[in-house]
């Protein structure tokens, strides 16, 4: 279990960095790609990519909600080099693009503020 707690936290310190993959977590604990892989979902259930995908997603919805943030530079942020595979990643997870996400959190401030 030692491990399954230190996969987790080695992704939640790493997550913005745009190399992290299974080949370079396996890499920097020891143990193959396989392995990890295999290990990773039998304690998660789920996927090393798509738990990494989520955490990222979910990380930037809280940077999408400052009505300041960009789409672009949050994607960088959370560790997509490439703005439109943030966008099919974020849309896979929430079923509607980071654009519309952030819309809509901008439009229920808005609803919301009684000025």
């Amino acid at each position: 279990n030692r491990l399954k707690e230190d996969l987790l936290d080695y992704i939640s310190k790493n997550f913005s960095d745009s190399t992290l993959c299974l080949d370079s977590i396996a890499q920097h604990f020891g143990f193959s790609s396989s392995y990890i892989s295999r290990y990773f979902k039998e304690q998660t259930g789920v996927p090393f990519s798509q738990y990494v995908n989520r955490f990222r997603v979910d990380r930037a919805k809280r940077l999408l909600a400052d009505p300041q943030s960009q789409v672009k530079l949050v994607a960088q942020q959370v560790g997509f080099e490439n703005v439109n595979t943030f966008i099919r990643v974020f849309k896979s997870f929430e079923g509607i693009s980071p654009g519309v996400y952030k819309e809509t959190l901008l439009k229920k401030e808005l609803d919301a503020d009684p000025r």
